[in-house]
């Protein structure tokens, strides 16, 4: 009985995971970046929040953060994949310094809220996604 219910939460409501993330260094001005989020869960959210992309340094100093405005996870339906894209100016980045991509879920007050279906939790609800380092 334990098993089962214990099965059973992992799958109640939403349970929103990070499936991909692709960070492109290949042009001049910006890197690109884009998350692909999936709903392992059986429900979405049902109010309002917001997906923010983070973005820090070794010594954990953030660098950037973007609140991606077209994740609007009511949308993201069970089994159901969103991809969020945006793009982040070079010059925010020093070059041949290896930086840390987090994501977390904030309610309408940009409060963090939303625990994660992802293992390596980097703060209180921030989760680290990717390394990248960028070279000249």
């Amino acid at each position: 009985f334990a098993a089962a219910s214990e099965s059973v939460l992992k799958t109640v409501g939403y349970r929103y995971t990070a499936t991909k993330a692709v960070i492109d260094l290949a042009a001049e001005e910006t890197v690109q970046i884009s998350v692909t989020l999936t709903n392992l869960g059986c429900a979405p959210v049902y109010d309002p929040c917001a997906v923010t992309l983070m973005v820090y340094d070794q010594e954990e100093e953030l660098m950037w953060t973007q609140t991606m405005a077209e994740a609007d996870l009511r949308k993201l339906l069970p089994g159901a994949e969103m991809t969020v894209s945006t793009s982040i100016p070079r010059d925010r980045l020093d070059d041949d310094e290896t930086y840390i991509l987090c994501i977390a879920i904030d309610d309408e007050s940009g409060e963090r809220f939303l625990p994660m279906a992802l293992a390596l939790e980097t703060a209180p609800l921030e989760y680290q996604l990717a390394q990248f380092s960028i070279e000249r």
